[in-house]
């Protein structure tokens, strides 16, 4: 009966943790998975499933990617955990499939897990080269306070490209999930962007995503 119980337990307890992932990081709307600091699954995301696995076994899915290339990218993820990256690997094959792969180190709750989003390379973030050159011009603008936008505007746009969802930057501000969805459009709009995970790429391109979690860090700490 206790072995019972504590099976029970654990598994209340992996899934409330799931979802607490999801709730901050939105993880079941992207292309993606989580992995814990020893390499197990912890969440795989229904997209995922859906459109890239199509009935295949993940560890099947990866045996498709040439071995140098899954070398890398599992060696990506450990500098990741060591305190590096995040690291951006573009035109990886597997299944007849092209995808750009995104993989980061997050802390939740104490522990130390990988985020690695997948982006079909199909799906192109700018249909033209000037949007990007506006878009990177943007951001920077906005990361060296050289574009003048209000603070609230400036902690969402922080919150947003790091993957926080709106409920959760809501509760990190003083702004109802409303004005949060409202300035997220906005972010949108000027920054060419259609999700959190495009933005977070660019921001990535642009070689500020340090500045970021540390203004993300800043934010949570109420020191701005």
């Amino acid at each position: 009966m206790c072995a019972k119980d504590r099976s029970q337990n654990s598994v209340c307890s992996q899934t409330e943790f799931i979802q607490y992932l999801d709730d901050v990081f939105s993880i079941s709307s992207s292309l993606s998975l989580i992995r814990d600091s020893q390499g197990e699954l912890v969440h795989l995301s229904p997209l995922f499933e859906t459109l890239l696995l199509k009935g295949s076994e993940l560890k099947v899915w990866f045996s498709f990617i040439p071995l140098d290339v899954r070398l890398e990218l599992f060696n990506a993820e450990l500098n990741s955990l060591s305190g590096e990256g995040p690291y951006f690997s573009k035109n990886v094959k597997s299944m007849n499939q092209v995808l750009n792969i995104f993989i980061e180190c997050i802390y939740v709750k104490g522990r130390k897990f990988t985020r690695w989003v997948f982006f079909p390379e199909s799906n192109g973030f700018f249909h033209l080269h000037h949007e990007y050159d506006k878009a990177s011009k943007i951001i920077d603008d906005i990361f060296y306070l050289r574009r003048k936008v209000d603070l609230q505007f400036w902690k969402v746009f922080n919150l947003y490209a790091f993957g926080f969802t709106n409920s959760k930057i809501s509760s990190s501000t003083n702004l109802t999930e409303d004005q949060v969805k409202k300035t997220i459009k906005k972010i949108k709009a000027e920054c060419f962007v259609s999700s959190s995970d495009c933005l977070a790429l660019l921001t990535l391109y642009t070689l500020n995503y340090n500045r970021l979690a540390i203004n993300v860090i800043n934010i949570l700490s109420n020191k701005c």
